[in-house]
């Protein structure tokens, strides 16, 4: 007897196992392809500023550098910041490349620690003040290394002679001796020939490219310009006659007198 398709009863499509052969591979496709959408539609992305002014310097001629630098991550990855550094430009040439060796862990905190590589979870912000520095050779470092702790010694030689003079006359009824102590004569010639050597400052317009190098964007490169007048030029050269008492040569001794170069910052295109 024939049989009635039109009355026929379909199974329901979730019995069906094919249905779910095909749902099952569908699905650990999907599911395979899911860190690389994530990856694109989450894609890292950092914005990065220099803030307020720069301090334009010198360690004994060598050129140094400090400036507040913010990074925010306003994508959707971590990124891991892992160097900074600063290439100064006057005109088309390049006239020195720093590191950021060392920065403020807080506003809070008057002393610098080592720049260590950091990483910027989606969303969060690193600000701080970084000091830029000139990367020197193994033996130009250990010369200048070995100025310093020689004009040390001899400060603090000349210094203790001293409270030992005064001292004695104290004991005899006379005044104390004042003033400013001044290192050996031989150091002071080494000292001026080392900062005629290697001061490059001069009066002019400059460019600050900086870089922050990364592990998933590359090298991250913002400009900025700035402008030394005359008179910031003879205030450094100005505080270079006082290394001869130990300010900016030895660590510890600090002078009032020496005035910070302070230049406006300027974003480049």
């Amino acid at each position: 007897m024939p049989t009635d398709m039109s009355n026929a009863t379909t199974a329901p499509f979730y019995l069906d196992w094919t249905f779910w052969s095909f749902a099952a591979a569908t699905i650990a496709i999907v599911l395979s392809q899911l860190p690389p959408l994530r990856t694109y539609i989450l894609r890292s992305k950092v914005r990065a500023d220099a803030y307020g002014r720069m301090l334009v310097g010198h360690l004994m001629g060598y050129p140094n550098l400090e400036v507040t630098l913010g990074f925010r991550n306003i994508g959707g990855m971590p990124v891991r910041v892992e160097r900074l550094t600063l290439t100064v430009l006057k005109g088309e040439q390049s006239m020195v490349s720093l590191v950021g060796a060392a920065y403020y862990p807080s506003p809070q905190t008057p002393s610098t620690v080592i720049f260590t590589p950091f990483v910027l979870a989606p969303g969060a912000e690193w600000i701080h003040g970084v000091h830029f520095f000139e990367r020197l050779s193994q033996h130009a470092d250990r010369e200048l290394g070995r100025l310093r702790a020689d004009v040390r010694r001899s400060i603090a030689r000349k210094v203790q002679e001293r409270r030992d003079a005064t001292a004695q006359r104290m004991d005899d009824g006379n005044t104390a001796a004042d003033g400013l102590v001044e290192a050996d004569d031989e150091l002071i010639e080494r000292l001026e020939g080392e900062f005629e050597k290697n001061f490059a400052w001069v009066p002019g317009e400059y460019e600050a490219v900086f870089k922050a190098e990364t592990d998933k964007l590359g090298a991250i490169a913002f400009k900025y310009r700035f402008t030394l007048y005359e008179s910031d030029v003879e205030s450094m050269i100005e505080a270079a006659h006082r290394h001869r008492y130990g300010f900016g040569v030895v660590p510890t001794l600090v002078d009032s007198n020496i005035v910070p170069v302070m230049v406006d910052l300027t974003r480049s295109q």
